[in-house]
């Protein structure tokens, strides 16, 4: 691994997870903070976490991973940010913090899940689910507070309570 400006880079020099300002996550500030400045967030928060949203890529595919790689490539495919997972009873939603507020970036209805299951690549695990409608796949990576490591614990974790709300299993790799 070699470290530029906050990135951490592997060996194919693809960035594995970029540095960002999360907020006041993992502060008592966090969910007031959230529930102002983005009230469409309803219900019970279950979970939170540090984590880098793949829209449209399917785990480790790295076919895709190169377009992912480089804006250059990325032609609007997917869309990648780094931010916070948000757990409701209902829903899965992402949220970035910007200027100095969260900016609400996407959310799920756990009925279009088909299927959840965590993915390996060396060390790495992310988080893979397949849905019913478009995107037919979206990938978390779970970071570490910092967002530059990825977190085995937390990824499982968020699988294994997205899958207790499904009533099925949480799918790791062996």
């Amino acid at each position: 691994m070699l470290r530029l400006r906050g990135w951490t880079v592997g060996i194919l020099g693809f960035p594995i997870v970029g540095c960002a300002s999360l907020g006041p996550l993992g502060t008592a500030d966090f969910e007031p903070t959230l529930r102002r400045d983005v009230p469409s967030i309803q219900g019970k928060l279950i979970y939170q976490a540090p984590a880098s949203l793949l829209y449209a890529m399917d785990g480790y595919d790295l076919s895709d991973a190169a377009r992912v790689a480089s804006p250059f490539l990325a032609q609007g495919r997917y869309t990648v940010g780094h931010g916070v997972v948000v757990l409701t009873e209902e829903k899965l939603h992402f949220v970035k913090w910007s200027q100095a507020r969260y900016q609400h970036e996407w959310n799920l209805d756990y009925q279009r899940i088909r299927s959840i299951e965590v993915r390996s690549f060396g060390k790495g695990r992310r988080l893979v689910m397949k849905l019913d409608g478009e995107p037919e796949v979206v990938s978390f990576d779970i970071t570490t507070n910092s967002g530059e490591i990825i977190d085995k614990e937390r990824t499982v974790a968020v699988c294994q309570l997205i899958a207790q709300r499904l009533g099925t299993e949480c799918k790791l790799p062996l």
